[in-house]
């Protein structure tokens, strides 16, 4: 800027600043509820990467997992002040188990315990 002129180089500059400061504060506020809203109370279930006890990393190739890849997991949220009791339903058998306040892992919905859901039976 000179003698309180404003250029057009001055112009992009600062058009350039306030979408940089306006595009953060957007990232901050949709990266503030994504984690506000990540526990969900009771039975849920989400894909995750699993990567398996069998892989390998080669030179060329990179990452060989054959027993990895996406896998459907289920959680149960526990969102009382204390701990709870729940029963889980799963295709070998169902099974009690106390969880604390947060997240549990329950495991694999297609493999392992092929677990079906969860409900609460009271405190313990």
């Amino acid at each position: 800027m000179k003698n309180g002129k404003l250029n057009t180089k001055n112009i992009m500059a600062m058009a350039a600043v306030g979408a940089v400061a306006v595009g953060g504060v957007s990232f901050l506020e949709i990266s503030t509820a994504d984690e506000a809203s990540a526990l969900q109370c009771g039975y849920s279930t989400r894909m995750e990467d699993y990567t398996s006890m069998w892989s390998l990393d080669l030179p060329i190739v990179g990452t060989v997992d054959p027993f990895g890849g996406k896998r459907e997991v289920a959680y149960y949220g526990n969102c009382s002040g204390g701990n709870e009791s729940i029963y889980v339903d799963a295709s070998n058998g169902g099974f009690d188990i106390c969880v604390t306040p947060g997240e549990t892992k329950l495991g694999f919905t297609q493999h392992d315990r092929h677990v079906s859901g969860a409900h609460s039976t009271g405190k313990c």
